[in-house]
């Protein structure tokens, strides 16, 4: 086995984390949709579960978006926007480090790549001798 470098660690850290908030993304899809049945006992489980489990994050938002009408709402969509805005950059974090270990000098490291290009270039045989360009 290869020794795990700090990067390798994370990297793991944000793929586990980001796949549990899509897990929980998931659970909060759920209790919204079980809002729109009122015969269900939210006082029995496993309802009482994912309300346990899910209005601690829904209560932050219920404390600063007031409902619409009175009646409606909107916390959900709100939880859903940050939830998805912080999924996407911990998946960005992790997606944008990438841990080298073997070079063919030897040379191991941790490089931040800006574009596409930088990440095909760093592949690319640095020893070859340079082609001319097509004329």
């Amino acid at each position: 086995p290869t020794p795990t470098t700090p990067v390798d660690t994370f990297i793991l850290l944000c793929k586990a984390l980001a796949n549990f908030l899509a897990f929980y993304t998931l659970i909060l899809f759920v209790r919204v949709l079980l809002t729109w049945f009122p015969n269900i006992d939210w006082d029995k489980n496993p309802w009482l579960t994912l309300r346990q489990i899910t209005d601690p994050y829904l209560n932050i938002f219920r404390n600063l978006v007031p409902p619409l009408m009175g009646q409606i709402d909107l916390t959900p969509i709100v939880g859903f926007l940050v939830m998805q805005y912080i999924t996407s950059f911990i998946k960005f974090l992790g997606n944008r480090f990438i841990s080298i270990d073997n070079f063919s000098d030897g040379w191991g490291g941790v490089f931040f790549f800006e574009d596409e290009d930088m990440l095909a270039g760093l592949f690319e045989d640095q020893n070859a001798a340079p082609t001319a360009p097509p004329a």
